[in-house]
């Protein structure tokens, strides 16, 4: 993989790094009740943990709904929210300024562990269901006389998506389009770094030709004849992951399994089915993603894991697209264990 400038200022996946860090930190994974694992386990002291999220989506649905439920105070949690750049969470994350980065990869991240950062993925985000039209959207103006999408039209195309051409999502999207026939290369595009729903309001307006729609900003654009959704250019699995630093996964550990614990608790409690039928869930999120009751009911609804699959397969797709964009400053790829920590998530499933 070659060298460039973009960076970071500042399975059974192992994790945690010093023999005295990990051995604390297995007692407490291997202490998790396997009768009731997800049974609230209060810290004995309050913890206060800053949470950097970098958009409210309902792909963030499991830690907004374990918020708004109070699922953190049974574990003697308080959570402090804070809306962050998607550039910025990474590095405020490592920098200890923040105890929680909720966001997706980018070619930073990536650059930042490689270099001795230590943030790690430990929670999956919400997937998409088979159906789904959250994704890639394209305005109609770019299309040929026939009037149909053809991926050679995005040749010269302007792209808006969360983190511009870093969001890993992008490699998925370049992958299915050249499936498709096209020699699309990533030069061949100018891309955007704009939040969702910015992204969208310019799509709609023409300042953009592509644009990544997540709900609930998708519904807009499925109502507006401006645009047009492209099939089958990202995947149904998850993206975005919670994120930890060393203070949850080394120095406190056991904060670190209570944050995880509650957001596993919703998913499997209150985020499997059609949980949107339950008033309370429905109005917990509402609330955490900052849309109407009335507006949610409608929206597509993001899939919860009860698995809770960290779905590393990721990190290759990643890794592939951002040596294609010339974005990485290391050679060698990086271990799968020294970008995901499953411990949480696997201590609470097993």
């Amino acid at each position: 993989m070659t060298a460039a400038a973009i960076g970071l200022a500042g399975c059974g996946v192992a994790g945690g790094s010093g023999a005295t860090e990990n051995k604390a930190a297995a007692d407490i994974f291997a202490a998790v009740n396997s009768e009731d694992p997800l049974a609230p386990v209060p810290l004995k002291e309050k913890q206060t943990l800053k949470v950097a999220v970098t958009t409210l989506i309902s792909s963030y649905g499991a830690f907004l709904a374990a918020n708004e439920l109070g699922e953190f105070n049974k574990e003697n949690l308080d959570v402090e929210v804070q809306i962050v750049p998607v550039q910025d969470a990474q590095v405020l994350l490592n920098q200890g300024r923040v105890d929680v980065a909720l966001t997706g990869f980018s070619p930073g991240v990536l650059n930042l562990i490689d270099s001795g950062g230590d943030v790690k993925a430990v929670f999956p985000g919400g997937q998409r269901l088979a159906e789904s039209t959250q994704g890639w959207y394209v305005n109609r103006q770019i299309f040929g006389s026939d009037g149909k999408f053809d991926p050679e039209d995005l040749k010269g195309a302007t792209l808006g998506a969360p983190g511009g051409s870093s969001t890993g999502a992008m490699g998925y999207f370049f992958n299915a389009m050249r499936e498709k026939g096209t020699d699309l290369k990533l030069d061949d595009i100018k891309f955007e770094n704009l939040a969702v729903p910015d992204a969208v309001a310019a799509l709609q307006r023409g300042a953009l030709d592509v644009a990544y729609a997540s709900a609930p900003f998708n519904v807009a654009l499925q109502d507006d004849d401006c645009c047009e959704f492209i099939p089958n250019a990202i995947p149904t699995t998850t993206t975005v992951y919670t994120w930890f630093g060393k203070k949850l996964r080394e120095d406190s550990p056991e904060a670190g399994l209570a944050f995880v614990r509650a957001m596993a608790r919703t998913t499997m409690e209150d985020l499997q089915g059609d949980y949107r039928k339950d008033r309370t869930v429905l109005a917990a999120l509402s609330e955490g993603l900052e849309t109407p009751v009335e507006d949610l009911a409608r929206l597509e609804p993001s899939v919860f894991d009860p698995e809770l699959d960290l779905t590393v397969k990721n990190l290759e797709v990643y890794e592939g697209y951002y040596d294609e964009l010339n974005a990485l400053q290391y050679e060698d790829p990086l271990a799968v264990d020294e970008v995901y920590d499953s411990r949480f998530t696997e201590a609470l499933t097993k």
